[in-house]
């Protein structure tokens, strides 16, 4: 099973994007960490470390990120976990060859000076296919699959964190409906402690509950009665309430990524779309939100849509860019922000994560190569941002003349 085109996991892939035009990139400087067996050592212990850019402005170019993935496997779903000092480990899941029955999960350290140490296979559970890592509290979560013949076993999993490799894992509870790899659970913490995962199941629609300390599911709730749902995410907003943002066909469209709002997980708000790809306007094809909960109120939603590129581009017809907008717990929207240039970069698979400073690590993964079944090629790309999205007009002017007012006082 290989990583589709857009969304890994996602059977529901662009229409009639063009294959990807492999070319050498020799004005690109690439630095890669590569991944040399299971001995651990943090940043500066007998290796190199390689410095994760602060970008020096938006949309990204090549010398403002760090390539951290390898040759030949698809990197993807990025998830960090807090060190003392403000340093803190990354992880993330690698398929070979964009194979999803040999994806595995490796652990980067990054020291309090954002200097990143090599990535290295984490093999918690042998002989298992390993994905879908997420920190919460102080346990990394994650799933496996075994496969028998045709037949596959999901199981979940946590880990205690530590210094250095993570501690012994542990089985945790199965949860209804999650079945297979492609229900992509995703665990955030909720904010009072409890950890919630959000999957979809059940013909393909958009589920979460809280889970109790042993990991029982407390209440399985489907959230919209809409098929053939992928990326489902729900995280708890800045300022109180909830997000819920999944990929979904809209009619007459490739692909749209949706977003609903909840006061107290209850009752959602109608579903809307984040944004509609401007080069195929009433045919959107929006893939991978990720939202990341804003330093001051509501949630900031990065995604991929295609833009038709020049023929300096790493793929001259046809890619994907990476933007992010703003959505607040009344539903405004901020203005869309480019945060990847066309030429230099051909993003998926956002996340998104605040540092002990409050800037935001950015991950992505950067298509390099495409094979008859979709992705076979694309490294963990690492950035850091100053700031969130740019706030709705009305709420910049009015925390702009709030600011003047107190510079008067």
């Amino acid at each position: 099973m290989r990583a589709p085109l857009a969304a890994v996991g996602v059977e529901y892939t662009a229409v009639g994007l063009a294959m990807r035009l492999v070319a050498a990139r020799a004005s690109r400087v690439v630095l890669l960490l590569g991944c040399f067996g299971q001995a651990w050592a943090a940043p500066g212990e007998g290796e190199g470390c390689l410095p994760i850019p602060l970008a020096a402005s938006l949309p990204l170019h090549t010398g403002d990120a760090l390539v951290l993935g390898e040759p030949d496997r698809v990197d993807r779903q990025a998830t960090l976990a807090p060190r003392d000092g403000g340093a803190y480990l990354l992880a993330y899941a690698s398929d070979a060859d964009g194979s999803m029955d040999r994806s595995e999960l490796r652990l980067v350290e990054v020291d309090a000076g954002h200097c990143a140490g090599p990535a290295r296979p984490w093999r918690p559970v042998p002989g298992a296919s390993l994905d879908a890592p997420a920190v919460v509290g102080g346990w990394i979560h994650f799933t496996s699959v075994t496969r028998t013949g045709e037949q596959a076993r999901l199981q979940l999993w946590r880990a205690p964190l530590r210094p250095g490799l993570p501690g012994q894992a542990e089985r945790r509870p199965d949860i209804p409906g999650l079945r297979t790899a492609h229900g992509w659970p995703r665990w955030v913490d909720a904010g009072d402690g409890t950890t919630v995962v959000s999957y979809r199941a059940d013909g393909n629609a958009p589920h979460w509950t809280a889970l109790d300390d042993a990991g029982h599911p407390l209440r399985i709730r489907r959230i919209d009665p809409a098929s053939r749902s992928a990326y489902v995410r729900v995280v708890r907003m800045t300022g109180g309430g909830w997000l819920l943002s999944y990929q979904h066909p809209p009619d007459g469209g490739y692909m749209a990524t949706w977003f609903r709002i909840s006061r107290d997980g209850e009752q959602w708000s109608a579903a809307r779309q984040i944004t509609e790809s401007p080069e195929r306007r009433g045919r959107p094809d929006v893939h991978d939100g990720y939202a990341l909960p804003r330093r001051d109120a509501g949630v900031d939603l990065y995604y991929v849509y295609p833009s038709l590129k020049g023929g300096t581009a790493q793929a001259p017809i046809v890619d994907f860019d990476l933007y992010r907008r703003a959505v607040l717990a009344d539903g405004t929207l901020g203005p869309e922000q480019a945060l990847s240039h066309p030429a230099d970069f051909n993003p998926y698979a956002p996340s998104a994560h605040r540092l002990a400073d409050g800037r935001v690590l950015l991950t992505f993964a950067d298509i390099a190569a495409r094979g008859a079944d979709g992705v076979s090629s694309a490294r963990l790309v690492a950035t850091r941002l100053d700031g969130d999205a740019p706030l709705p007009a009305a709420r910049r002017h009015a925390t702009d003349a709030g600011a003047a007012t107190h510079g008067n006082d």
